[in-house]
């Protein structure tokens, strides 16, 4: 069955096998009832239709009895009409017995003079004047339907028929009714008449019945028991599907989020999937990787697997530099092996590379971080070192500013050994800051109060360079989670950048805003900006823009943001630029 017809199935089929099953018993056991009682009661209108028309018969047959004896009509008369009467498909037998249950006359001649019934069996059948019937047992374990009555015919008829002329005067030889009513006697006379109906037919009918009944109960149960097996099928089915899918989810989830590329294939090589990195390698979309072979799209790939898989053995970890669209060349580690069933079947091939670009370029990172840290400790020792003559130029140079005219030569020239000696006391100073381990003292603090505190510091340059401050803070100021005196640092070198940057005037622009547990401060220029090229540089040490300067100041600044557990990132145009700070508010 399809999954799009399964997804369409009615909400019914997801109802209890068991259920369903249940409900085709009770159905069955319903119809079987619905049968039994049709067959009661076909069983009874058929008794009743058959015990009337045995009345029926039976009153015609006194009617022509008493005819008969009108006419005095002699025995082969009356035994010629029982025979005929008797000669009905649907009857057995039609007997005319005694009080006694001798049987007088009847259909079958060889019968008379037998007995029908017993005495016992009368008294218990009490016939009357009324039609009845019951159901006879033959010694053979024939059953019949019998109907009797009994047939009573009064001293004044017996009298009037029983003897006398008739015709031209000569009398006609009493018959056997004139003899079974014996006219000797002054009482009535009684007879029973009997009438037997075979239960063949009806017990064929009912039998036909009771086969179709059990037919249509034996189809709903097969039906039922059918129904619950496809249900049990189609749950399965739902089940192991559901199962699948969510395997396969979970496995795509998988191999789409891996840092590495996997290419799966089948026997023939041709790619059946391919994930989401190993796209980015190959340059390939997952439409067009689907509808080729690995040897023909990746053929540099191919080429250095081919030899091993195609004898079966594993590919783990070799190193080659491939081609692929565009010349590009990819420094990759290939792993491969056959996908092979239980019984060793193979069905594909998984291929996983490994992109060692990125790699050797962590590689190359770590050990420019290496050797900044070896200069970072060489320049720390270097600094150490130059200080204390640093100290005592400085001291010598003021004291000869102090010992001769203030504007002699020696003064000037000693003036200028002082901020040269100021100047290179400040490279020193930022090679120790960028060198030693940060250790932070944190507070909670209004974070207006650093904003503050660093404009402070650069309100005399602005005003000297006309350059316009404008702060955008929540009010009341949120708190900050900050060691003041470092970030008062980060502000104040990310707010003399700014001033550098616009020579001719300005817009200075602070804005602060919260984000969750984040604070977001934004410091936005309206300078010249900074070349594209050189923005991923700006944080490394000793890299620097200007014609002075030392190239430690933002490497400081986000040594401190990233020792606050914090976030920097600069976004640069002609029209200015912003450095966004992320911070955690503690």
């Amino acid at each position: 069955m399809p999954p799009s017809v399964l997804r369409k199935l009615p909400s019914w089929l997801t109802l209890s096998p068991w259920f369903v099953m249940l409900c085709a018993l009770l159905l069955s056991a319903f119809v079987v009832g619905v049968g039994l009682r049709n067959a009661s009661r076909e069983s009874a209108f058929t008794a009743k239709l058959t015990l009337e028309k045995g009345s029926a018969l039976i009153s015609t047959l006194e009617g022509a009895l008493r005819t008969g004896m009108g006419f005095q009509w002699g025995d082969d008369v009356l035994q010629d009409l029982l025979e005929k009467i008797g000669a009905q498909p649907d009857i057995v037998t039609l007997a005319i017995t005694d009080h006694s249950g001798k049987i007088l006359m009847d259909s079958n001649p060889a019968l008379a003079g037998t007995s029908m019934v017993s005495a016992a069996q009368l008294a218990t059948l009490k016939p009357s004047s009324v039609a009845q019937w019951h159901e006879r047992i033959l010694p053979d374990g024939t059953r019949l339907f019998q109907v009797y009555k009994e047939f009573t015919v009064s001293r004044f008829e017996r009298g009037r028929h029983g003897s006398g002329r008739h015709g031209h005067g000569f009398h006609r030889p009493r018959n056997a009714l004139c003899n079974m009513l014996g006219a000797e006697t002054d009482a009535d006379a009684q007879w029973l008449i009997f009438v037997d109906y075979s239960l063949a037919p009806l017990d064929e009918a009912k039998g036909v019945d009771a086969r179709h009944t059990l037919i249509i109960s034996a189809v709903l149960v097969f039906l039922g028991i059918v129904g619950a097996l496809t249900l049990f099928l189609v749950r399965g089915y739902r089940q192991s599907r559901q199962v699948v899918q969510e395997t396969t989810a979970f496995s795509s989830e998988v191999i789409n989020t891996l840092p590495v590329g996997i290419i799966a294939t089948d026997a023939d090589n041709r790619i059946t999937s391919i994930n989401p990195v190993a796209c980015a390698i190959t340059g390939l979309s997952p439409t067009e990787a689907t509808n080729g072979t690995l040897c023909t799209l990746l053929p540099s790939v191919w080429a250095v697997l081919s030899p091993r898989l195609t004898r079966g053995v594993s590919v783990v970890e070799q190193e080659s530099r491939c081609a692929f669209a565009s010349n590009r060349r990819v420094p990759l580690a290939l792993s491969a092996s056959r996908i092979t069933t239980e019984d060793g079947q193979v069905v594909g091939n998984a291929i996983i590379m490994r992109d060692l670009g990125e790699i050797r370029r962590l590689q190359t990172e770590l050990r420019r971080q290496d050797r900044l840290v070896a200069l970072g400790n060489m320049a720390a020792g270097i600094a150490h070192e130059i200080r204390n003559p640093l100290s005592a130029i400085k001291g010598l140079a003021r004291f000869f500013q102090e010992s001769n005219p203030a504007d002699g030569e020696e003064a000037r020239m000693a003036k200028i050994m002082t901020q040269e000696v100021l100047r290179l006391d400040k490279v020193v100073g930022d090679l120790l800051d960028f060198a030693r381990p940060d250790t932070l003292h944190q507070i909670h603090i209004p974070l207006d109060e650093i904003l503050g505190r660093a404009h402070r510091m650069v309100q005399q340059d602005m005003e000297t360079r006309h350059i316009r401050f404008v702060l955008n803070i929540p009010t009341p100021a949120p708190l900050a989670w900050f060691d003041p005196d470092r970030m008062t640092q980060v502000l104040l070198n990310l707010f003399l950048n700014a001033l550098q940057a616009m020579a001719d005037g300005g817009t200075l622009t602070v804005t602060a805003q919260e984000d969750d547990n984040d604070l977001i401060l934004k410091i936005q220029d309206t300078g010249c900006g900074i070349l594209p090229e050189k923005v991923q540089d700006i944080f490394s040490p000793y890299f620097t823009t200007k014609a002075s300067g030392t190239g430690l100041g933002l490497s400081i600044v986000h040594k401190i943001v990233e020792a606050h557990d914090g976030d920097i990132e600069v976004q640069s145009s002609p029209e200015g630029t912003t450095f966004i700070l992320r911070m955690r508010k503690g």
